[in-house]
Order: C-alpha cells, then sequence, then structure tokens
C-alpha cells in the first residue's frame, strides 16, 4: 500500500472524502492494478452518496480480483442505495458464494431483504450474521426490526435486551425496547427504558415522544403533554434538515390539484436540467389513499370535495406519475422520493365503501434509479399525532442531518422510529 492510500485513509476517517478521494485516484494512476484503491474510493464516493461513480470503482477492483468480496458486498450496498434491490442481492449472493464468513454481507443483504418487506428473509440473514458474530450489538437491532414489523414483539424484546447487554450506552435501543413494551401495554418497563435512553441522551426526541405516549396510554396526560412538548423543540422539520445538508429547497403548502400538478412538473424540470449525478429528494406529506378497485395510488389535494364517487380519483394525483417522470426525463440522476401519506385522519368513502377497509398505499414494483420510501408499511395509514408534523417527519428531519450514514441505513433508522404509530 502506497502513502498515497495511508493518507486517503486517514483522511476518509476524518470525513474528508474529496481529498481521500484525490489520494486513492494518484495510487491508482501510480498503480492501476490497485484494486484496494478502487474499493476504498467507491466507498468514499458512496460515503458522497455518489452512488454510480462508487459501483464504477467497485466494478473495477472487481475486474482486477473477481473473488474481491469486500467489492461485491459495497457495489451491492450502492446497488441497494440507488434502490436496484433485485442488483443488491445478486452481489451479495456472490459475496457470501465467496466468503461465506462474511457477516456484513448477509447484513447488507438482510437490510434488502428488509427494505423489500421480505422480513423472514431478513430475518434468517441476520440470524447468520449473529453466528458468525455474535458480540456486535447491531446485527441484534437489525434482527429486531424484522420482528417488530411481523408483530412478535416479545422477540424483538429479547433481541433489545442482548443488544443492551452488548452496548450500554446505546440510546437507541432502549428507545425501541420502550416502543415494544408499549406496544405490549406494558408501559411502566416501556417509560424506564425511554428513562434510560433520556439518560443517555438527553437530547434525544424520540426518547421524549416514546415516553411521552407511554404517559398518555397511562392517562397521565400531563406528563405526556411535557415530554411530548419536549420533543417538538428537539425535532427539525424535514424542509430546514434538507436545506442543512446543502439541498435547494422549494416548498409547497395546502395544494390544490393545479398547483400540485405545475409544482411536479417544474421539480422533473430542474431535476433535468440539472444533469447526471443529480441526487433530488421529492417528499409529500398529506393525504393519500389506494383505489380499492384499480390499485393505483393517489395523492390528495386540499381541493377534493366529494369522496363518494369516481370523481376523487380524477382530482387526484397518480402517484407513479411522478415516479415514471422522474425516471424517464432524469434517469442519470439518483432519486429519493418520500410519501409521508395515507392519513387516519382522512376518512373516505366510495359507492358507500369506507376506503379504510383498504388501508394506506398499495406496493409498487421498484423503479431503476428511485428508492421510494413509505411512511407506513403496506395497506397501513400514517399518524399525526402530537404536533407541528407527524411522526415520520420527525424522524426524518432528525436523521438526514446524521453524518457518515448511506442512504438505505438511513430510511431504515427513520422506519425504527416510527414504531409508536398506530396501525
Amino acid at each position: 500500500m502506497s502513502a498515497y492510500d495511508n493518507r486517503g485513509d486517514t483522511y476518509s476517517s476524518k470525513g474528508e472524502y474529496d481529498r481521500a478521494i484525490a489520494d486513492y485516484t494518484k495510487s491508482i494512476e501510480i498503480n492501476p492494478k490497485n484494486a484496494s484503491a478502487y474499493n476504498n474510493r467507491g466507498d468514499a464516493y458512496s460515503s458522497k452518496r455518489e452512488y454510480d461513480r462508487a459501483i464504477v470503482d467497485f466494478s473495477k477492483a472487481i475486474e482486477i480480483d473477481p473473488k474481491d468480496t469486500y467489492a461485491y458486498r459495497n457495489r451491492g450496498a450502492a446497488y441497494a442505495n440507488k434502490g436496484e434491490h433485485d442488483r443488491a442481492i445478486v452481489d451479495c449472493n456472490k459475496a457470501i458464494e465467496i466468503d461465506p464468513k462474511d457477516a456484513l454481507a448477509y447484513i447488507t443483504r438482510g437490510v434488502t431483504y428488509w427494505i423489500k418487506g421480505e422480513y423472514d428473509r431478513a430475518i434468517a440473514d441476520y440470524t447468520k450474521a449473529i453466528e458468525i458474530d455474535p458480540k456486535d450489538a447491531l446485527n441484534y437491532s437489525n434482527r429486531c426490526t424484522a420482528y417488530w414489523r411481523k408483530g412478535e414483539y416479545d422477540r424483538a424484546i429479547v433481541d433489545y435486551t442482548k443488544a443492551i447487554e452488548i452496548d450500554l450506552k446505546y440510546a437507541l435501543n432502549y428507545s425501541n425496547r420502550c416502543t415494544a413494551y408499549w406496544r405490549k401495554g406494558e408501559y411502566d418497563r416501556a417509560i424506564v427504558d425511554c428513562n434510560k435512553a433520556i439518560e443517555i441522551d438527553p437530547k434525544y426526541a424520540d426518547a421524549f415522544s416514546n415516553r411521552g405516549t407511554a404517559y398518555r396510554s397511562k392517562g397521565e396526560y400531563d406528563r405526556s403533554i411535557g415530554d411530548l412538548t419536549r420533543a417538538i423543540e428537539l425535532f427539525e422539520l424535514v424542509e430546514a434538515a434538507l436545506k442543512k445538508v446543502g439541498f435547494d429547497v422549494t416548498v409547497l403548502k395546502d395544494a390544490n390539484y393545479r398547483s400540485m400538478d405545475l409544482a411536479i412538473k417544474r421539480y422533473v424540470s430542474r431535476v433535468r436540467n440539472a444533469g447526471a449525478d443529480t441526487i433530488s429528494f421529492f417528499y409529500y406529506s398529506g393525504h393519500g389513499a389506494a383505489n380499492p378497485n384499480t390499485r393505483i395510488n393517489f395523492l390528495i389535494p386540499i381541493d377534493v370535495t366529494e369522496a363518494e364517487t369516481e370523481d376523487l380519483w380524477h382530482q387526484s394525483i397518480e402517484f407513479t406519475e411522478i415516479v415514471d417522470k422522474l425516471s424517464a426525463q432524469a434517469p442519470d440522476a439518483t432519486h429519493y422520493v418520500v410519501f409521508d401519506a395515507c392519513r387516519d385522519e382522512l376518512k373516505l368513502k366510495q359507492t358507500g365503501k369506507t376506503l379504510g377497509s383498504n388501508k394506506g398505499f398499495v406496493p409498487i414494483t421498484n423503479t431503476s434509479g428511485l428508492l421510494i420510501a413509505y411512511s407506513t408499511a403496506p395497506n397501513k395509514t400514517a399518524s399525526d399525532v402530537g404536533t407541528v408534523s407527524g411522526p415520520y417527519a420527525k424522524a426524518l428531519a432528525e436523521e438526514i442531518t446524521r453524518p457518515g450514514q448511506e442512504a438505505v441505513m438511513m430510511f431504515r433508522n427513520v422506519q425504527l422510529k416510527q414504531n409508536f404509530r398506530p396501525c
């Protein structure tokens, strides 16, 4: 390894990725067969969320060394971050084939299965990672999330407890175990865990929010209000979070059909004109529902006044219209599309049938180049309990500004923080 590699590693450890990339590039110029330098530069590009460049470097490392487990695994993670989940799984499969003891390859594949809603497969991968490395608390935390999604709260609690035993100072595990106890109706245990999370991190907004919800469930409304008020003070909204990390943000509030349609067209045009390697982030918060007959998802503007006829769908924005336009008109960009919709408060009927019987959005096929995130599981609704913004918005704002996270892990952590949302 050259001095450039070593200095690049040091810059990367400090989060100075541009400097690290410059050093790895110099190392590659000196030795074009240096697979390690390609891998390291790919890692730096991934940290900057430049996934296409990362994939090129990991592919070059694989070309030099077809048995490079590290390159396959990390290219898989880059594909997952781009929303290309099937490609991610293929690469993880290859990494595991080369090295069946690569715990991180199982974790990466497990996270990808989790995003796809294939929780049993995710659990199998996390379990394998635990067998390989039983001292890594994150492996247990990952498996917890899959058990949680399946409603197996006792198993989730066992895993959170094990993760806490390994790492006593990780507030997130206490806060999440709190939510599992809350789901079981064990409110006093939930409060004890949130107390511990707050002791570790006095600015941990979710712990206040979770404890406040537990107090409310016990009927201790004054305590609940105090905690939820504290949580509000600590949360950043999505707009502020995106601006903080460098996005050029346009906000549209209380939109009718015409203004929504126009804003979407302008947004797609801006992304297209920004050119290749652009990162776009589309966030929608509001009412949405799936047509129970066609299974097409719609975003519902504020000027929809009639919910009893087919006009509801004619006056709403089709979900796939946004996705298809971004994919077709800006294929070289990386897109994050977030739908914080399907509110509990929206009571719609159609020909006498309450849409609540078919709650939430219907899952759609993943589209290459887009990572689509929902505030709810398929066919569930989202809550606005508490405050200025719903639980999803609060968690998203906090995680967007957390440094050094890859996109897939960021959205997984956001989902982890939703556990109090009524379904």
